[in-house]
Order: C-alpha cells, then sequence, then structure tokens
C-alpha cells in the first residue's frame, strides 16, 4: 500500500499529464470509497490520501486547466493536520501582583488547549506546539489564542 503510495506521488509530480490525470482518478476514486469502507480503513486511506495535498497544491500553479476543478475538490476534502507552536511572550501587562501567564488555544467548539503556567514574567517562553487532526478541512472555524495570567484570570 506505501509502495503504490509512493508511486502515485511520483507521477504525480513527475509523470505525463496521463499519469497525473490517472493519479487523479485514483485519489477520486479512493474519496468517493471512504464512506463504504470500514472506518479504520477509510481513516488510513484518507491520511495517505491526505500526503498528496502538497503535490495537489503545485499541481493546480502548473497542470492543464483540465485538473484544476478535479485537484481542487480533491484539495476542499482531504483530512489534514494544523499544529500551531506558542514561542513567547513579549511585554505582557500586569494588572495585579505578579504575571504567572499561560495561553489557551481554541478551534471552534472544541476542547481548549493550553501552555505550561510560566511564573513572575512579563516576557514568558513556551516553545510548545499543539496539533489538531482533521477527518475534513475545518472551514470557516477559527483559531483563537488567549494569553492569560493564572493570578488574576484576565486576558
Amino acid at each position: 500500500m506505501v509502495d503504490c503510495h509512493n508511486q502515485r506521488g511520483g507521477a504525480l509530480k513527475s509523470g505525463s499529464e496521463a499519469a497525473q490525470d490517472s493519479v487523479l482518478d485514483t485519489f477520486f476514486l479512493l474519496k468517493q470509497s471512504w464512506s463504504t469502507m470500514p472506518i479504520d480503513i477509510a481513516k488510513s486511506q484518507a491520511i495517505i490520501a491526505a500526503e498528496a495535498i502538497p503535490i495537489l497544491q503545485m499541481l493546480m500553479k502548473t497542470c492543464p486547466p483540465s485538473f484544476h476543478e478535479r485537484a481542487d475538490t480533491l484539495l476542499h476534502c482531504l483530512p489534514g493536520c494544523l499544529t500551531v507552536t506558542i514561542k513567547r511572550g513579549n511585554n505582557l501587562k500586569q494588572s495585579m501582583g505578579s504575571t504567572n501567564a499561560f495561553c489557551q488555544l481554541t478551534i471552534g467548539n472544541g476542547p481548549p488547549k493550553q501552555t505550561k503556567v510560566v511564573n513572575h514574567s512579563t516576557s514568558p517562553e513556551w516553545k510548545e506546539g499543539f496539533t489538531w487532526a482533521f477527518d475534513v478541512p475545518p472551514k470557516g472555524q477559527k483559531l483563537h489564542i488567549v494569553c492569560k495570567s493564572k493570578n488574576t484570570f484576565g486576558k
């Protein structure tokens, strides 16, 4: 399966127009069958297909117009991940007492994720990464990042 996927990726990157067309057809067939597959197989197929996202994006810039609609449709239904790294805060405002800063991240109505608390610093460093996995792209959802202090519960 992985070897087959590697061949499809190679054909998308540097194959002939006919090979690229065939690979797009294969991804479309996979996409259409996900809903009828057992969930574990569908997810593994979707994850493999998601690795084609950068290649599909490149094809959108270089491929013939006949590919655009299919490549664009695939890009809007494939799963993927969003990774956000919170590096640091600079010159955070101190309202009362010392700043015990942390950041809280949310996407849509999902549960919040939170950095560790950095005590007694108006310029804390976290260098923490958070990843969200999506079965389909999170259209219309926004990432909210709020920096708070543990003592005051204010922003």
